[in-house]
């Protein structure tokens, strides 16, 4: 006697219908499916682990930025899996359920291989292009990776179970060595509390207390304090801002308009070629050597210099920590550094690089761009430079000697930009650059206008420049990358005459122009300008894979 079919054993059931045999009822247990979404959150977590992620996490708190988004991707994952297990049980469709196990391998497979590189701490984001030009061919290799690895399990098909539970288990792997980083991040941490203090209890404390305000000078007091506004626009490339031919449909009359009125100077170069490098030589006023910054192990960030010495990234050792020894204030509006991790500040927001430390981006690491593009999640770069853009006023109405400003335009993308003129995206990525300086030139004639209405207040400076030029890598990939002019204006807030700076100049030495203009070492532009000619040149130093 025959039994039912709900009795038959599941090889021989699988045989039967013509199907392979049910791995998926052996696979999607609750450890498993723990494992494989543990899996996919470490496509969130390993990164912002690895020494230069610590760095770069805007808070102090590893609970927050790390730990909670990790741990709401994996439990929505295990949830959803056990409930595509019970549909699969349920559907008792032997083919179906292995093929639908197959397309599910698939990309964790992809995404255990990636961990492993991360794991091992090669940065293989930038091992493969990133570039505009590239784009097309990056999309080629995860394709035929993706190809290779779908027929790779598809020709050890009968080991589904075996893989999957292999693929499940680096899950757990992955998960045990991101618990290893932790504790040994939160023992490097000198904060009180380590990194699971919450930013409110850290700036609470008195080891990181925020330094009085200085009382501010009003317009009745008779007080004329000197002040200073430095602006760093990223990636403003010099070349296409004061371009030699015009370029039509461009028009920049900010950026024309200060350099006739500012210490313009139409050589100047960064310290370096990237964000990443540039920004903590130009706050410490110390030029770059190879390799140009250091990361530790727990996330320090020290800069190398010509002479052989290595300068920590602290506050003590940047203008922050001169100001704060002067008595003064500083407030900083920034972009991709953790300043307000970094330094006591008395105002300080900071934006880091889109899609990091939130729950969407952990749900959202490991999606294709198309798919993510189309989740219905707004463009996190437009947001940071709306969010920026509405801080802005606030920022240049303090009383602080120094706010430093640090914007996330013009750099590409430029969906911002093309939603404000109404545009569509240009496959031409020198079209969307242009028009993220239309933005930023706005941008610029907002300053402008508002600081010439507190020039009664303040004996006011703006600095106008950038941390590097638009590089080859969005549109010419193959050419290698060469130091180029980024635009520099020092401005006496109420000055009209201006003057021309055209030697070389490093833009490595503002933090000592400041300092000496608030000490009132130099007290005009024809002393700025005798200034910069009397500074060394610093070569720009090249980063590596920018």
């Amino acid at each position: 006697m025959y039994r039912a079919d709900s009795e038959l054993p599941h090889s021989w059931e699988g045989r039967r219908r013509g199907g392979l045999p049910n791995p998926e009822l052996r696979l999607i247990t609750a450890g498993s499916a723990l494992g494989m979404s543990l899996l996919y959150a470490s496509g969130y977590f390993l990164p912002l682990l690895a020494p230069t992620g610590v760095y770069l996490l805007p808070t102090r708190s590893l609970f927050q930025a790390v730990v909670l988004p990790s741990a709401v991707v994996a439990l929505a994952g295990t949830a959803g899996l056990l409930m595509i297990g019970a549909l699969l049980r349920a559907s008792r469709m032997p083919r179906s359920s292995a093929t639908l196990l197959l397309l599910l391998l698939v990309p964790m497979t992809m995404i255990a291989l990636k961990g492993i590189l991360d794991v091992a701490g090669i940065d293989w984001q930038n091992r493969i292009p990133r570039t505009r030009e590239l784009l097309s061919t990056q999309r080629a290799v995860k394709l035929l990776v993706g190809v290779g690895v779908a027929v790779g399990l598809w020709w050890f098909r009968g080991y589904l179970a075996k893989i999957g539970r292999l693929v499940a288990s680096l899950g757990y792997a992955y998960t045990a060595f991101a618990l290893c980083r932790i504790v040994f991040v939160c023992n490097s941490d000198p904060s009180p509390g380590g990194i699971f203090t919450s930013p409110a209890l850290a700036a609470a404390s008195p080891e990181f207390a925020r330094p009085a305000a200085a009382p501010a000078a009003t317009a009745t007091s008779g007080i004329r304090s000197r002040r200073v506004v430095w602006v760093i626009f990223d990636e403003a490339d010099f070349s296409r801002i004061y371009p030699a031919t015009p370029v039509p449909g461009l028009d920049l009359p900010n950026f024309h308009k200060l350099a006739g009125a500012a210490v313009f100077a139409t050589q100047a170069n960064s310290p370096a070629s990237a964000t990443l490098f540039s920004l903590p030589a130009l706050l410490t006023g110390s030029a770059l050597a190879s390799p140009g910054v250091s990361v530790s192990a727990s996330g320090s960030l020290s800069i190398d210099t010509p002479n052989g010495t290595r300068i920590p990234f602290v506050e003590a050792n940047t203008i922050f920590g001169a100001l704060a020894g002067r008595g003064l204030t500083a407030s900083v509006l920034g972009f991709y550094h953790p300043y307000c991790k970094l330094f006591a500040l008395l105002r300080c927001d900071n934006f880091p690089w889109p899609g990091t430390t939130s729950v969407a981006a952990a749900f959202e690491s490991n999606l294709p761009g198309i798919i993510a593009a189309r989740s219905g999640h707004p463009d996190t770069w437009s947001e940071i430079t709306e969010r920026m853009l509405r801080l802005l006023p606030e920022y240049l109405a303090r009383d602080d000697a120094l706010t430093f400003i640090h914007l996330n335009v013009p750099h590409l993308p430029a969906a911002y930009a093309d939603d404000r003129l109404h545009l569509a995206a240009s496959p031409d990525p020198l079209v969307e650059y242009s028009r993220n300086l239309g933005v930023a030139d706005h941008i610029l004639g907002d300053i402008v206008r508002d600081l010439e209405g507190r020039a009664a207040r303040h004996d006011l400076l703006l600095i106008v420049s950038s941390d590097h030029w638009l590089r080859n890598r969005w549109y010419q990939a193959n050419q290698p990358e060469v130091e180029r002019p980024v635009p520099f204006m020092v401005w006496k807030v109420g000055d009209t005459q201006g003057s021309v700076i055209s030697q070389p100049v490093s833009t490595v030495h503002t933090e000592t122009m400041v300092l000496e203009w608030l000490d009132g070492k130099i007290t005009t532009e024809s002393d700025i300008a005798e200034w910069w000619r009397g500074q060394t040149f610093d070569p720009t130093f090249i980063a590596p894979h920018t």
